[in-house]
């Protein structure tokens, strides 16, 4: 009786609200809203040497490496951000790992995703101290498990400290006939002359204006999105050279114009926001190089005033005795 009761009650109860619904703001979205979305930076990143806009030269030259067996064993990719240095090794080390294997498409997906157990990514900036290059060299020993080269890709290899590149010299210049090293940088003046003269170095240019222009239309007309051309155009100059940079600006209008045209306006718009960003980014820089200047223009502290000590009373004394000589020897002359 007392069971019938509860139920009766539990039953009789308002159902109790979810806390989306009480807080203002915590609504649950749409179901096309919770699907994960990719940037497009990402989801049209460079898969194939003909694929990487602005970098033709490069691309033939490491097309040619291969196609005559005159691969180098470590090689350095240098340029500003988002001109294809990581996209570029990744294809290369496709190229190099999955031809003529039997699993060739598992393994070239695994290593465009960086995941491959063959095509090892390291951070420089993370994995930059002795133990870390210590780890890679007793690595390095170790065979390929499935592919031809064990290939290590560094990004940023420039953060790596003094004793890990020293670490390095010796394998990066006799490795194992089965390594391969692929090194990228945004600041090659930093990277140490001795690791320089054993790569193969390869500066990627900044991209054009209108080439990035191109590509930007050709993303757009797959993802059916209008746009005005002179739009299109000013992004890719907002870009900086950088393909990357234009994707994620490019996904910054989408985003914001929704499902209309993007057109001048809204560009105008987003050259402001770029442009108040790039004013705080210098006004902290000019903070920065004031601090030191203010640093170094200190006055220096005044020396404390050291006691004579002997010798310097004896040289003193030893002055003196000269100086009256030399006066009295005068003396005799004029009498």
């Amino acid at each position: 009786m007392a069971s019938s009761t509860k139920k009766k009650k539990d039953a009789d109860a308002p159902a109790e609200e979810p806390a989306s619904s009480l807080i203002p703001g915590l609504e649950e979205p749409a179901s096309a809203a919770t699907k994960s979305y990719t940037v497009l930076a990402r989801r049209y990143r460079s898969r194939t040497f003909d694929e990487v806009v602005g970098q033709e030269s490069i691309s033939r030259t490491l097309q040619n490496a291969i196609s005559t067996g005159r691969t180098a064993h470590a090689y350095l990719f240098c340029g500003t951000r988002g001109v294809g240095k990581t996209s570029m090794a990744r294809i290369f080390a496709r190229a190099l790992n999955a031809h003529g294997q039997v699993q060739a498409r598992e393994i070239g997906d695994a290593i465009m995703r960086g995941e491959d157990i063959d095509v090892v990514e390291i951070d420089g900036a993370s994995n930059r101290g002795i133990d870390d290059a210590r780890d890679l060299i007793a690595g390095a020993g170790i065979a390929p498990a499935r592919s031809a080269y064990k290939i290590y890709i560094i990004d940023e290899v420039h953060m790596l400290t003094t004793p890990a590149f020293n670490a390095l010299l010796k394998t990066m210049e006799e490795p194992p006939a089965h390594v391969k090293f692929i090194l990228c940088t945004t600041e090659a003046h930093k990277v140490p002359a001795t690791i320089q003269s054993r790569c193969q170095r390869f500066d990627f240019r900044n991209i054009a204006a209108t080439k990035i222009a191109g590509h930007l239309k050709d993303v757009l007309a797959k993802e059916s999105i209008a746009a005005d051309d002179a739009a299109v155009m000013q992004v890719a100059r907002l870009a900086n050279g950088s393909m990357r940079d234009g994707l994620s600006l490019l996904d910054r209008l989408v985003a914001a114009s929704g499902d209309s045209r993007i057109t001048q306006a809204g560009v105008l718009v987003l050259k402001a926001q770029q442009h108040r960003t790039q004013e705080a980014n210098r006004a902290a820089a000019m903070a920065r190089l004031q601090a030191i200047v203010d640093a170094v223009a200190l006055p220096p502290k005044p020396r404390r005033a050291t006691r004579p000590t002997r010798a310097s009373k004896l040289r003193r004394l030893e002055g003196k005795s000269q100086r009256g000589e030399i006066k009295s020897l005068r003396g005799r002359v004029k009498d």
